[in-house]
């Protein structure tokens, strides 16, 4: 029987695919844990994706842009959006 998340329990969102629920990134616990999974379906909002010029136009846009400690801010960035989508617990 399911039962209702303790305090501290870590709620996560993914995505199904072929029939495996593929996190949006790990789990921050060690491997062997022993864990209760309770899945329920969220509504999508049909939010429409920004075009290049709205996202240029965000206030955020180009903050790092004159960053002096990281020489190569754009390599940085990238390198670190590359690691948001790798899943290695995610069996292909």
């Amino acid at each position: 029987m399911l039962k209702s998340p303790s305090p501290g329990a870590i709620i996560e969102t993914g995505v199904v695919e072929k029939g495996a629920i593929a996190l949006d990134h790990p789990l921050p616990m060690r491997d062997g844990v022993k864990v209760q999974v309770a899945v329920q379906e969220i509504a999508q909002t049909g939010a429409v994706p920004l075009t290049d010029d709205e996202f240029r136009s965000l206030p955020f846009h180009g903050e790092w842009a004159n960053r002096t400690d990281l020489p190569a801010s754009e390599d940085y960035v990238r390198e670190e959006r590359a690691k948001w989508s790798q899943r290695p617990f995610r069996e292909g």
